[in-house]
C-alpha cells in the first residue's frame, strides 16, 4: 500500500471519529441554504506527522490559510491570553517535596550474595567452620576445605564404609554452621540411604538425558549405575537445530554451538578443537556475525558436526583404576604428551600403574588444546608452545590430586624442541630462551623424551586426519600402546634426534675489531674530494691486507 493512500485512510478514519465523537456533524442543505454568504468560511483541512512518533497522523483546520488575502484569523479577535505561563508551573511544581517515610533498618543475619566480596566472605566462613572441627574430625574437615567447588562437594574413597563414615561427618559440620547439605549422590544405594536419601527413586533429576541415570555433576554427566562420566548432546532449542537440521550457521550460531559444551577437564579436546579451528577460520575471513558461512567453511562443519553427534557415546570410567587402592598408586606415573601443527597444540595426561602381575593399566587424566594464533607462527615455536603447555599441565595435575607421583615423564615428537630443552637456553633468542626457562622450572631436561609421531596421542587434537575416534580402545582414552607394555620396549630416540647441532633460534652473536695507529698513512690535506681520498685509503688498505 502506497503512502498517499496510507494517509488518506488514516484522515478518513479521523473525520469519521470526529463525528462519531460529536466534534461535527453534516450540514443539510437547508442550513447551507439560510446561511448568509459573507459569512461563511471553508477551512482548508492539513494533516501534520511528528517525526519523533511516526505512524501518527494529526488533522489541523489552518484557520491562517488566505483567499485574496484575506484569512480567517485576520477576521477574528485575538482575545485576552489567559494561558498559565510555562515557568510558573515548572517553578511551582519545584517547591515543596512529597512526604516520605522512614526506612526501616535491619541487620543481616546471613551472608548476602551479589558484593564483590560475597565468594570470598562465604568461602572463609566455610573454611573457618570447617577449622574449629579439625581435631575431632580431621578426614572431614580436610574435605570440607579442599574438596569443594562453592557449595557442591565431590569426593571418593576406597571402602563404603568410609565414604559412609566422612561424608555424615561433613553434613554434620555444615549443620553445625547453619549450612544445609543436602540432594546426595552415589555409585552406592547404601551411602545414598545412611545420608538420609531413603526415597532415592523420588529425588529430582538432574540429568539431561530422560530416561537415563545421569545426574549433574559441577556440569559433567555422571552415570551412578555404571559409575561413568558421559556427555549428552540435547543441547538448547536453537543450537540443536544446528546439530539435527545441518543448516548453514552464522558465525554468531557457530560460536553458540560451541559454548554450549562444558568440558573442564578437557577430555573432549581431540574434537573441540576442531570446531575452534573453523570458528577462527570465520574471524579470519571477516564474515559477520549473521552473516552465513561459506561453502568452504560449511562443508568442514558438517564434517565436525557430525563427529560431535557421537559425543554421546562417550564413556569414561570416573574412577581412573578400577578397585584402585592406595596400594594401586604407589608407583604411579604422569605422561604427559605434546604436539603441535600449524592449526593448533596440545598436551594430554595419562597416569599409568604397574598391577602385581606386571601388567600395566593408563587411564586419561585431562588435556588441554589451544588454536595457534592468528599471527603465524613456526612449527618449530608451536611445538616449544606445546611443551610448555604440558609443563604447566603436568604442574596442575600434580596440584589437583593427592596421590603422590612418583615418576614423571613429558613426551615430544620434535627433535628440536628437545635439543632446546637440553641445550644452554641463553644462546637462543628471547622467545625460545623465555620459554625454555619456564620449561625447566617445571620440569627437570631428564624427564622429556622422544615418541613417533604414530605413538603420540596428542596428534589428534592438532589434526583431523580420519577425524576423532570415540572408541573406549582408542589411543586418545586409552593412552599410546607402548605405555601398556614394559618399559624396555618404550620408544628410543635414535641418535640423530638429539646430537644434531640446533642452529634455529640461535640468538646473534656480534663482535667487533678496533686498530690503531701512532701516525697518519695518508696525508688527507692533499686531497679536495672525499671520494678521492677514500678510494685511495681503500687501495693503501688493501696493499697492507696482501702484505
Amino acid at each position: 500500500m502506497s503512502r498517499d493512500s496510507t494517509l488518506k485512510e488514516s484522515i478518513h478514519r479521523q473525520l469519521v471519529e470526529c463525528q462519531e465523537k460529536g466534534y461535527a456533524k453534516p450540514a443539510t442543505r437547508g442550513e447551507l441554504d439560510e446561511a448568509d454568504l459573507k459569512r461563511v468560511w471553508y477551512l482548508p483541512l492539513g494533516a501534520v506527522v511528528n517525526p519523533k512518533k511516526p505512524g501518527k497522523v494529526r488533522l489541523i483546520w489552518d484557520a491562517a490559510a488566505t483567499v485574496d488575502g484575506i484569512s480567517l484569523n485576520s477576521l477574528l479577535l485575538k482575545g485576552p491570553d489567559q494561558l498559565t505561563s510555562l515557568p510558573a508551573v515548572l517553578s511551582r511544581f519545584r517547591q515543596f517535596t512529597r512526604s516520605i517515610e522512614k526506612p526501616t533498618v535491619y541487620f543481616m543475619n546471613v551472608a548476602t550474595f551479589g558484593s564483590s566480596c560475597s565468594p570470598a566472605s562465604a568461602q572463609y566462613v566455610k573454611n573457618k567452620n570447617a577449622g574449629e572441627f579439625a581435631e575431632r574430625y580431621p578426614q572431614a574437615s580436610q574435605a570440607i576445605v579442599h574438596n569443594h567447588y562453592v557449595d557442591d562437594y565431590l569426593d571418593s574413597f576406597q571402602t563404603v564404609e568410609e565414604a559412609l563414615r566422612v561424608s555424615q561427618e561433613v553434613k554434620m559440620i555444615h549443620s553445625e554452621g547453619g549450612f544445609l547439605l543436602r540432594n546426595w549422590l552415589s555409585n552406592t544405594v547404601r551411602v545414598i540411604e545412611g545420608m538420609g536419601e531413603i526415597n532415592a527413586s523420588d529425588t529430582k533429576s538432574l540429568a539431561l538425558d530422560k530416561g537415563s541415570a545421569c545426574e549433574r555433576v559441577l556440569g559433567m554427566l555422571w552415570n551412578t549405575t555404571d559409575d561413568v562420566l558421559c556427555y549428552s548432546t540435547q543441547l538448547k532449542d536453537e543450537v540443536q537445530a544446528l546439530l539435527d537440521d545441518n543448516e548453514r550457521p552464522t558465525k554468531r550460531q557457530m560460536l553458540r554451538c560451541l559454548m554450549s559444551f562444558f568440558d573442564p577437564l578437557g577430555l573432549l579436546s581431540s574434537v573441540l578443537v576442531h570446531g575452534r579451528i573453523l570458528l577462527q577460520d570465520v574471524w579470519r575471513a571477516g564474515t559477520q556475525w549473521d552473516a552465513q558461512v561459506d561453502d568452504n567453511i560449511w562443508e568442514r562443519w558438517i564434517k565436525w558436526i557430525d563427529a560431535v553427534k557421537k559425543i554421546n557415546q562417550i564413556r569414561i570410567s570416573r574412577c581412573y583404576f578400577r578397585k584402585a587402592t592406595l596400594r594401586s598408586y604407589k608407583d604411579l606415573q604422569l605422561h604427559i604428551f605434546v604436539d603441535a601443527s600449524e592449526l593448533a597444540y596440545s598436551a594430554v595426561a595419562y597416569f599409568r600403574i604397574v598391577k602385581t602381575d606386571k601388567t600395566s593399566e593408563c587411564a586419561l587424566v585431562a588435556a588441554k588444546a589451544k588454536v595457534a594464533p592468528l599471527k603465524p607462527l613456526s612449527i618449530l615455536r608451536l611445538e616449544l608452545q606445546a611443551a610448555l603447555l604440558g609443563a604447566r599441565l603436568m604442574q596442575c595435575v600434580i596440584e589437583s590430586h593427592t596421590v603422590a607421583v612418583t615418576k614423571r615423564y613429558l613426551w615430544s615428537d620434535s627433535s628440536t624442541v628437545l635439543a632446546w630443552i637440553r641445550a644452554d637456553h641463553r644462546r637462543y633468542k628471547q622467545y625460545v630462551a623465555c620459554r625454555i626457562g619456564e620449561i625447566l622450572t617445571l620440569t627437570d631436561a631428564k624427564e622429556w623424551r622422544w615418541v613417533p609421531t604414530k605413538s603420540n596421542p596428542a596428534d589428534s587434537a592438532t589434526k583431523w586426519g580420519n577425524g576423532p575416534s570415540f572408541e573406549a580402545t582408542s589411543y586418545w582414552f586409552r593412552g599410546p600402546e607402548f605405555l601398556h607394555c614394559a618399559e624396555e620396549e618404550w620408544p628410543r630416540p635414535r641418535s640423530m634426534h638429539l646430537t644434531a647441532a640446533v642452529e634455529e633460534e640461535l640468538r646473534p652473536c656480534h663482535s667487533h675489531r678496533a686498530a690503531t695507529v701512532s701516525e697518519a698513512i695518508i696525508d688527507y690535506q692533499r686531497f679536495s674530494k672525499w671520494e678521492r681520498l677514500l678510494r685511495t685509503m681503500a687501495y693503501v688498505c688493501r696493499f697492507i691486507e696482501n702484505l
